[in-house]
C-alpha cells in the first residue's frame, strides 16, 4: 500500500494514515516497524532498487517523478 501511495502522490502527499487505512493495519504498528514516514519510504524504494535488480517489472519512471 505505502509503494502504491508514493507513486501515486509523493512523499509529502502521502500521509501515514492514509498508508494505514489502505493497507488496513495500525498506526502502533507502522511506527513500531519503521519508525518515521521517511524510514518506511527509505525501505519502500530499497525494495524497489532491490526488485530492479531481480529482473522484477517495474513502473515507469516518469511515475516516480512526483516522490523526487
Amino acid at each position: 500500500a505505502a509503494e502504491k501511495l508514493f507513486l501515486e502522490h509523493g512523499y509529502a502527499g502521502t500521509s501515514v494514515n492514509e498508508i494505514v487505512r489502505v493497507a488496513g493495519g495500525s498506526l502502533a504498528t507502522l511506527y513500531a516497524s519503521f519508525g518515521t514516514k521517511e524510514k518506511l519510504f527509505e525501505e519502500v524504494m530499497t525494495q524497489r532498487v532491490r526488485s530492479a535488480f531481480d529482473g522484477e517489472p517495474q513502473a515507469p519512471i516518469t511515475v516516480m517523478m512526483p516522490i523526487l
